[in-house]
């Protein structure tokens, strides 16, 4: 299956993605990201890729809680409902939240 991949920069899409309850694979690697669209994606599903550097930004994330630059965030929207969570999946914005609280 094919899945669009788009670069996260923009205030826009930090928001729709924090907004729209969508699915965090954190630290995927990048030959993994065709697993990911096998199992969660849906033929709408785009895979929006953020780096830990461009999160930490945004977020204004330092110190314990601040992600590795190099490290890929794959946040997928929609995505196909599957009973079988596995680490390091996330809800992106619990994940936000909780970093956010730690600060």
């Amino acid at each position: 299956m094919y899945m669009e991949i788009k670069n996260v920069f923009r205030k826009e899409d930090f928001d729709f993605l924090y907004n729209n309850a969508a699915l965090a694979l954190v630290g995927i690697d990048e030959n993994s990201f065709g697993w990911a669209a096998k199992k969660f994606g849906r033929n709408d599903t785009i895979g929006y890729l953020i780096k830990g550097k461009e999160m930490n930004e945004y977020y204004n994330l330092k110190g314990n809680v601040a992600y590795p630059d190099y490290l890929n965030i794959l946040v997928l929207f929609p995505y196909k409902k599957t009973h079988h969570f596995i680490e390091p999946m996330d809800w992106y914005d619990e994940m936000v939240d909780r970093n956010s609280r730690a600060k």
